[in-house]
Order: structure tokens, then sequence, then C-alpha cells
């Protein structure tokens, strides 16, 4: 019983609320309802294969200690998925995590494709001082000070 309580109790602090936060510090907020609904989608059917498996084996003699071990090695998995393949999203924006996580080539390539499909104008200033001017603009216009 104290293994069923300790086993509620890690899946409840750790993997269980990370997908929360991963996804909603990776996801830019066009995209954030429609990848939390499917990241929590996949999270429930699996807890739900899980918990249906956990039941099962803990009647079978043979099965009680296994599961245990079986649970072990997907904990361990995660955790190398997690120091291997996912990167540090403290204090950068959702562009600057998917900049990381994709590669600037192929975040460029995909907003490129995005702007053409919805036909949406993407300015780049080239001269210097203009690009200046309107950096100043952008930046009175954030504060509230733009008239």
């Amino acid at each position: 019983m104290i293994t069923i309580c300790a086993y509620v109790l890690a899946i409840s602090v750790g993997l269980s609320v990370t997908v929360w936060g991963i996804t909603s510090e990776i996801l830019p907020n066009y995209l954030l309802a429609t990848g939390s609904s499917l990241t929590q989608t996949f999270g429930w059917v699996v807890n739900f294969i899980i918990n249906s498996f956990f039941l099962d084996a803990l009647e079978d003699p043979q099965w009680r200690w296994m599961i245990f071990l079986l649970f072990a090695c997907f904990v361990l998995l995660a955790i190398l998925f997690v120091i291997f393949l996912v990167p540090e999203t403290v204090g950068k924006s959702p562009r600057q995590n998917l900049a990381l996580m994709m590669g600037k080539e192929v975040l460029h390539e995909q907003r490129k494709i995005l702007r053409k499909e919805y036909d949406i104008i993407d300015v780049e200033v080239q001269n210097p001082v203009v690009r200046e001017d309107f950096e100043k603009k952008k930046q009175a216009y954030k504060m509230g000070s733009y008239a």
C-alpha cells in the first residue's frame, strides 16, 4: 500500500504536472489551446492504460513486483528524455524556445510559409536610420507613450 501511495505521489508531482508547464512555455499563444488539449488528451489516455495495466498486474503474484520494475524503467527513460532532449525554458519567450528546439532555419522557413499562406506582409527595414526610428517608435508604443 505504501508503494502505491508513493507511486501516485511521484506521478502527481512529476510527470503529470510537467506536461502543463512545458506546453505553456514552448508553444506560442495562438497554438496554446490546441497544443494543450492534444497533450492532455494523450496524457490521460496513457494514464488510463497505465492504471488499467497496473490493477491487472497487481492481481498476478508473478507480475506484482515486476510492474514496479517496469514503471521504474519508464521513469528512467523519462528522466533521460528530459535531461537530453528538453531545453531550459526559464526566462525565454516561446519564440526563443521554438528556435532552440527546431532550429532557426526551420522556424524561419515555417514562418515564411505561414505568412505566404495567410497573406501576412513581413516588413523588413533595410535602411539603418529608418530602422532605428522604427524601433524607437515601436518601443514608445509598447510603453504607452506613443501619440
